[in-house]
C-alpha cells in the first residue's frame, strides 16, 4: 500500500515538471519575412554606438541630412527621432562606456517577433560625474521595399530606486504645493466676495443718490419758476395803482345805486328823484357790516 503511494506521489511530482516545461516553452512567431538575428544586433549596437560617440554638431549635421532626405523616403522620420533622442539622452546620462557583453565578447541582447516585426534589446553603459547608469536601446526592424529597415527607435534610461524614490518625492512635493496654492488662492477670492457686497452695494447708494440729487435739483427749479411768476402778479398789482382806483370807484357807484334803490323801495309815497346819496359811512358793531 506504502509502495502505491510512493508510485503516486511520483507520478504526479512528473506530471507537474512536464506541465511547468510546458509552460516555459513558448512558440516563436513568424514575421512573415527572413531575417538573420546576429546581423539585426550587429546593426543595432553599431548604429547606436556610433551616435553615442557623437559630438553635438555631428548630431545636427546628421539630423540636417535626414531633414532633407525625410521627403523623398518617409524611413528617415525614425532615423531623425532616434536622433533627437540621443541629444537630449546625452545631457541626462552623461557620456558613453560601453555595451554589456557575454563571454564570448558579444553584446547581450533580447529578440522579440511580432507578426510582422523584430525587435532587438540591448543595454548600453553611461557615466556622469562618476556615477552609472544603464539604458535599454530599442530597435525594430521591419520589412521595406527592398530589405529591412527600422520602424521604430527608443532609449530607455534605468533609474537607480535611489533616483526614482527622489523623483516622487519631487512630484509628490510639487504636487502638494500646487494644491496648497490653489486652496490658498481659492481662500483669497472666497474673502474678498464680501467686499464684492459692500461695493455693488456702495454703487447703488451712489446712483440711488446721484438720483435723488437730479429730482431736488428739478423740483427747486419748479419752485423758482413759480416764485418768479408771482413776483410778476405782485409787480404788476403794485405798478399799476389807476387799475385798483377805478375799481374802487365802481364799486362805490354800485353801492350808491343799490342803496338808492332800496331806499326807494322802502318810501313808496317818495320818488327817487327827490333825494341824493351824498356819502356812506359804515357804522360800527352794524348788521351790515357783519354781513
Amino acid at each position: 500500500m506504502k509502495k502505491m503511494r510512493k508510485l503516486l506521489l511520483f507520478g504526479c511530482v512528473l506530471t507537474l515538471l512536464f506541465s511547468l516545461t510546458a509552460c516555459n516553452k513558448k512558440e516563436e512567431k513568424d514575421p512573415g519575412f527572413s531575417y538573420d538575428v546576429d546581423e539585426l544586433v550587429t546593426d543595432t549596437v553599431g548604429y547606436a554606438e556610433s551616435l553615442f560617440q557623437m559630438k553635438d554638431d555631428e548630431l545636427d549635421m546628421y539630423s540636417l541630412n535626414y531633414r532633407q532626405q525625410l521627403n523623398s523616403d518617409s524611413s528617415y522620420e525614425v532615423l531623425l527621432n532616434g536622433i533627437d533622442q540621443v541629444k537630449d539622452l546625452k545631457k541626462e546620462v552623461g557620456n558613453y562606456v560601453g555595451f554589456y557583453l557575454k563571454e564570448d565578447n558579444s553584446p547581450k541582447y533580447k529578440k522579440i517577433v511580432n507578426d510582422d516585426s523584430v525587435t532587438i534589446s540591448t543595454t548600453a553603459r553611461f557615466e556622469k560625474n562618476g556615477k552609472k547608469m544603464d539604458v535599454v536601446v530599442k530597435y525594430t526592424y521591419a520589412k521595406g521595399d527592398t530589405e529591412l529597415v527600422k520602424s521604430a527607435i527608443s532609449y530607455e534610461p534605468q533609474y537607480s530606486l535611489a533616483h526614482r524614490m527622489k523623483q516622487a518625492g519631487m512630484n509628490t512635493l510639487m504636487g502638494m504645493g500646487i494644491v496648497i496654492i490653489v486652496l490658498a488662492f481659492l481662500s483669497v477670492l472666497i474673502s474678498l466676495f464680501v467686499h464684492v457686497s459692500k461695493l455693488e452695494k456702495a454703487v447703488v447708494d451712489f446712483k440711488q443718490r446721484k438720483e435723488e440729487r437730479k429730482r431736488r435739483k428739478a423740483e427747486r427749479k419748479s419752485r423758482s419758476y413759480d416764485d418768479d411768476d408771482d413776483e410778476e402778479e405782485e409787480e404788476l398789482s403794485i405798478t399799476d395803482p389807476d387799475q385798483t382806483d377805478e375799481s374802487q370807484e365802481m364799486e362805490d357807484t354800485e353801492l350808491v345805486a343799490v342803496i338808492t334803490a332800496a331806499i326807494a323801495a322802502s318810501s313808496q309815497n317818495m320818488s327817487k328823484d327827490g333825494f341824493v346819496v351824498r356819502s356812506i359811512k359804515r357804522v360800527p358793531g352794524s348788521k351790515w357790516n357783519r354781513n
